[in-house]
């Protein structure tokens, strides 16, 4: 079954805690929309992870666990639900970072009900200000020169907004 699984275009990727006896084991699943592998291993890390996703080569979607930091970013999806949700705590700060939280939440939805919206002329831009729009605009050439210098976040600083 593993093979079957590893052999697709398209896995999600996810764990959680299993216990034997009196013992904490991690059970790690890799889906399909077909079928599902699942391994007991007794780490929630990068050697369980490539245990678990052996040669798979498709886009995988996780949760932004450490564990699969290695795996190819142009081939790594992150969870939708675990973004809004994250995006549903930054909206949450006071000040400007929350203004903006609110309108990167908006935005995060607009793209996940995209797929659901039949005819995309029914989604509607007009939710973001033209403010908005134009300051993203215009720090655009910005975030892309400090997103190319920037340095990878320590898992840490995601996790407790996961």
């Amino acid at each position: 079954m593993g093979e079957a699984v590893r052999a697709a275009n398209l896995g999600y990727a996810d764990e959680t805690r299993h216990y034997r006896n009196r013992s904490t084991y991690w059970l790690w699943s890799l889906s399909t929309d077909q079928a599902a592998y699942f391994l007991t291993h007794y780490s929630r890390g990068k050697g369980a992870a490539n245990a678990l996703l052996g040669n798979f080569n498709g886009v995988l979607v996780t949760d932004r666990h450490g564990a699969y930091n290695d795996y190819a970013a142009n081939k790594h999806q992150y969870c939708w639900a675990h973004i809004i949700r994250n995006l549903e705590k930054i909206a949450q700060r006071r000040g400007q970072a929350g203004k903006d939280g609110q309108k990167l939440l908006r935005l995060a939805r607009l793209g996940y009900d995209a797929p659901n919206a039949g005819n995309k002329a029914t989604i509607k831009a007009s939710i973001i200000d033209s403010d908005w729009k134009s300051s993203v605009n215009a720090s655009k050439p910005n975030w892309n020169r400090a997103h190319s210098s920037m340095e990878k976040p320590k898992p840490a600083t995601a996790a407790a907004n996961c």
